[in-house]
C-alpha cells in the first residue's frame, strides 16, 4: 500500500483514509492514493458515491472559502472542481449520478435552502429545491426513475420532513411527515419496488427512529422502528435487498450531554413487514453510521 502523509490540517484527510480503506486495501493492484484530497477548510458535510467505471467520487463543503466542491478519481489523481461559491455555511450534501454526470444536492444553511448543483456544458449550475420552507439538517437523494430523483430534507421552521421529486427545472414538494413533533432533522432515503421512496428518519421530539414508505398513490405510510429503550440519534443509514426488506443502522446513546453508551443499533423490516432487531456495537461507537448490503445480502 502506498504510504499515507497528512499532515494535520482541516483538508480531507480522514477521507483520504476512508477511500484507502474501501478502496486501496481490496484493489490496490488497480489503483493507489498518495497525498491529500482537496485543500485546507474541505471535508465539511461529505458524501461518498462511485461512478459508473467503479471509482470513487465526493461532494464536499469548504468553510474556509466558503465553496461546495466536488471531487472525482481518475485512475491516478482527484480532480477537484468548484460547485457554489459564497455558501457560508452547509450542514450536509448528497451525490448522485445520472447518465454520468453528478448531481449535489445540499442545504445552503445561509439562505436556509435546499439547492441542487449539476453540470451544465462544463460548468455548474445551482437552482433552489424548494423556495416555499426554510430548509436545515441533513439532506438524501437518490434516483427513483431513469431520469427522476427523490430526495429527503427536513423544514426547520415547521420541523417536518419534507419530500421533493423530479428533475433540473421541475420539482413537486411536499410534507412527508409533518406531526407535531420535530421530525425529520436526520434522513436516509433509499428506493423500494417499483421505485417507490422508503425514507428512515428521527423523531427528535422523542428521540425515536421512523420510516415513512410511499404508498402508489401518493400517501405515506409510517411506522416506527420499535428500538424500545435506546434513545436514538439522528445518524442513521439504510438500504433495501433484491427480496425488498429493508435494513437500517442508527447510533444511539444513553443520555442527551455528555452522551453516555454510544452504540450502533441494526433493524431489518422483512417483506412480511415484521422487524428483527440487533446491536452491531455498544462500546462508544455510532456516532456516524453507514450501511451497505454485500453481494449476498447481508449488511455491513
Amino acid at each position: 500500500m502506498s504510504n499515507f502523509n497528512c499532515r494535520p490540517s482541516r483538508s480531507l484527510c480522514v477521507l483520504y483514509l476512508l477511500a484507502t480503506f474501501f478502496f486501496v486495501v481490496p484493489f490496490e493492484r488497480a489503483f493507489s492514493f498518495d497525498g491529500e484530497v482537496g485543500v485546507d477548510g474541505d471535508g465539511g458535510a461529505l458524501a461518498l458515491q462511485m461512478t459508473a467505471s467503479d471509482r470513487p467520487a465526493m461532494s464536499f463543503h469548504n468553510a474556509v472559502s466558503q465553496r461546495v466542491r466536488f471531487a472525482q478519481f481518475n485512475g491516478s489523481s482527484w480532480a477537484i472542481e468548484d460547485v457554489a461559491t459564497g455558501v457560508s455555511a452547509v450542514s450536509g450534501t448528497s451525490l448522485t449520478f445520472l447518465s454520468g454526470q453528478p448531481h449535489i444536492f445540499f442545504v445552503d444553511n445561509g439562505a436556509a435552502r435546499l439547492k441542487h448543483a449539476y453540470r451544465s456544458g462544463t460548468t455548474w449550475a445551482v437552482e433552489v429545491v424548494d423556495p416555499s420552507v426554510s430548509v436545515g439538517g441533513r439532506v438524501s437523494s437518490i434516483l427513483c426513475g431513469p431520469t427522476t430523483f427523490c430526495v429527503s430534507y427536513y423544514d426547520a421552521n415547521l420541523k417536518d420532513l419534507r419530500f421533493a421529486q423530479g428533475q433540473t427545472g421541475s420539482w413537486a414538494r411536499s410534507s412527508a411527515d409533518a406531526s407535531a413533533n420535530d421530525v425529520g432533522f436526520g434522513s436516509e432515503i433509499v428506493v423500494g419496488s417499483s421505485n417507490l421512496p422508503v425514507i428512515v428518519y428521527s423523531d427528535s421530539t422523542v428521540r425515536q427512529l421512523k420510516v415513512a414508505m410511499r404508498l402508489a398513490g401518493g400517501s405515506w405510510s409510517i411506522e416506527n422502528v420499535p428500538f424500545t429503550s435506546e434513545p436514538l440519534g439522528d445518524r442513521m443509514s439504510a438500504a433495501i435487498d433484491s427480496a425488498g426488506a429493508l435494513h437500517v443502522a442508527a447510533s444511539f446513546y444513553k443520555s442527551t450531554f455528555p452522551p453516555q453508551e454510544l452504540g450502533v443499533l441494526y433493524a431489518k423490516r422483512g417483506t412480511d413487514a415484521a422487524w428483527v432487531l440487533g446491536r452491531a456495537d455498544r462500546d462508544y461507537a455510532g456516532g456516524e453510521a453507514a450501511l451497505s448490503l454485500r453481494s449476498d445480502g447481508l449488511p455491513e
